[in-house]
């Protein structure tokens, strides 16, 4: 059947999920607009991108197609003709929970927000009636058939511009949460605007310049790896891991219209393929604060527990984040350590990337990558508006991180690979790091625009690095 999807992106990012979308051969046309990209496609399009998009914090369904709807009147007419049975427990429900109703109306004749709910609330419980009394028993007969799925209300969604009405129903729920990412610190970086610079660095077009010769390697640094994040949605994308897990419920499966056999075939059809250069990869977190590196190194654990097909992961039902373990999680944690490598149940091994977080200044950290072909990618402190304090220099923190980042970057005898830096202030990074930088990517990070910026290879002499420092 066609569905018409909308993959919800954070500002300034549509243009980012819609290649990506692309990138992983989801069916469908693609339209980027303002806040995530409208998708034509099928069933698939909709499990697809659940499941293996890392940019995309959640897919919505239409349901029926835009009307207008200038005046109450027209607005019950439309609503009436939504097939709201195809993803609502109507038929047959002996408890129906009515879901959460959320509107939106912008610049339209109907603008009061509760009318609207009201109306849209009235149309749902019309059609359940409907069913019930057998007006469609056709329906009522097909729905039946179906194994009831008990699962919490899923929102309903009716936004209104210009007096014309869409209605849709969240398909995904919030599809930033991972699973692994429990420990976190101040003013931490979201998964999926960690995997939107891990994708504009190229770092998979970069490892794949990694020669085939055995001492070839990249080492892939965070001098402020805060509790990981970036890292870790690095480490995810060079192992070809999807974002979603079997092991979640997602609000799709709930609605009668879902063809379970149709979604278990296309799981087992996905395919783990990790980069053939990934066993040349090394991630590097450092952080002055151990209770960050902390943070980060058990962070790293969940994620090696999550790995897709991994014989320490759960395949078990969840009706929410896969937490059935957590407890034995967390015993697993007070015990320390980084633990071995994951591998999926056939024994082969999955994880073949290095992967070490360590608790030093962005100084001592470079000095110990002399002689190695080294891309940095970090998101340095944004100072005190993010509640950052000052740094052992008596500077505001994000001051003294620009400045350690500029020495770090002047280091002879690292071979650079690139050099891409998050921040929140592009002029203050090249004021405070001496160098030239360039602007790849900018989005909304919080209430905050944030630039993704990539070192030129400049100094303030204007002397181009060619290939690395000396």
């Amino acid at each position: 059947a066609l569905r018409h999807l909308f993959v919800a992106a954070t500002p300034g990012l549509e243009r980012c999920v819609e290649r990506e979308l692309q990138a992983l051969r989801v069916p469908g046309r693609f339209q980027a607009v303002a806040g995530g990209v409208a998708v034509s496609g099928t069933s698939e399009s909709l499990w697809r991108t659940v499941l293996l998009s890392r940019l995309a914090e959640s897919v919505r369904l239409r349901l029926g197609s835009p009307f207008f709807a200038p005046d109450v009147k027209a607005l019950d007419r439309r609503l009436a003709e939504i097939p709201w049975e195809e993803c609502l427990p109507l038929a047959g429900a002996s408890r129906f929970q009515m879901p959460p109703i959320k509107v939106s109306s912008e610049k339209s004749r109907l603008y009061h927000t509760g009318l609207i709910q009201e109306r849209v609330a009235m149309a749902i419980d019309g059609r359940r009636l409907q069913l019930a009394t057998g007006l469609a028993r056709g329906s009522q007969e097909e729905a039946s058939e179906r194994p009831s799925r008990s699962a919490p209300p899923t929102p309903i969604i009716v936004r209104f511009r210009y007096d014309e009405c869409e209605v849709g129903i969240l398909a995904s729920g919030p599809l930033h949460k991972r699973g692994y990412r429990k420990s976190v610190g101040d003013a931490p970086l979201s998964e999926t605007l960690a995997a939107g610079c891990v994708q504009v660095s190229q770092l998979l077009t970069r490892l794949s310049a990694v020669g085939d010769e055995e001492e070839e390697e990249l080492v892939v640094w965070d001098p402020f790896c805060g509790s990981g994040t970036l890292m870790l949605e690095a480490l995810g994308i060079v192992l070809g891991q999807p974002r979603g897990s079997k092991a979640v419920k997602y609000p799709f499966m709930s609605f009668p219209s879902h063809d379970q056999a149709e979604y278990e075939a296309l799981l087992e059809e996905l395919e783990v393929i990790p980069h053939p250069a990934s066993s040349r990869l090394t991630f590097l977190g450092t952080d002055h604060s151990s209770d960050q590196i902390k943070r980060a190194q058990m962070n790293h654990r969940r994620l090696r527990r999550r790995l897709w097909g991994s014989s320490g992961s759960s395949s078990g039902g969840s009706s929410g984040a896969p937490e059935a373990a957590e407890d034995a999680e967390n015993a697993e944690e007070a015990e320390g350590g980084e633990g071995g490598e994951a591998g999926l149940a056939d024994g082969r091994p999955v994880q073949v990337c290095k992967v070490n977080f360590e608790t030093a200044p962005p100084a001592r950290a470079v000095r110990k990558l002399s002689g190695r072909p080294v891309m940095l990618l970090t998101n340095i402190p944004y100072g005190f508006k993010s509640g950052a304090s000052p740094g052992s220099s008596g500077h505001p923190e994000a001051v003294e991180a620009c400045e350690q980042l500029g020495r770090a970057l002047r280091q002879q005898g690292v071979y650079w690979r690139g050099a891409f830096c998050l921040t929140a202030d592009p002029v203050a990074l090249a004021e405070h790091s001496g160098l030239k930088w360039t602007r790849e990517l900018r989005f909304l990070n919080g209430s905050r625009w944030v630039d993704l910026m990539q070192w030129a290879g400049r100094q303030d002499g204007g002397n181009r690095n060619k290939g690395h420092t000396h």
